[in-house]
């Protein structure tokens, strides 16, 4: 899948990826399952020293598993905002 090489490729490139979310809204839909939206800032420092602050929106969506009745992100998308060219 696309998304999923992407990512790898992101996290074999990366030294450091600082993501710091923004007034996150949390919704409980039922005693098992949750949703999370928020915009984020992310600071990414590359391994040949480059760095990428981007930000976006982002998406998550938690539920309580019922063997250990922890709550997990069970699925999340992120969208990056187009980075302006000042």
């Amino acid at each position: 899948d696309e998304a999923r090489v992407a990512q790898t490729e992101l996290f074999e490139s990366s030294d450091r990826i600082n993501l710091v979310p923004t007034s996150p809204q949390l919704q409980v839909l039922s005693p098992n399952f949750a949703t999370i939206t928020m915009r984020y800032a992310v600071d990414i420092m590359y391994k040949d020293g480059t760095r990428a602050p981007r930000g976006g929106h982002a998406t998550q969506i938690w539920m309580k598993d019922p063997v250990d009745d922890v709550w997990k992100i069970h699925l999340q998308h992120f969208s990056l905002t187009p980075q302006s060219e000042n």
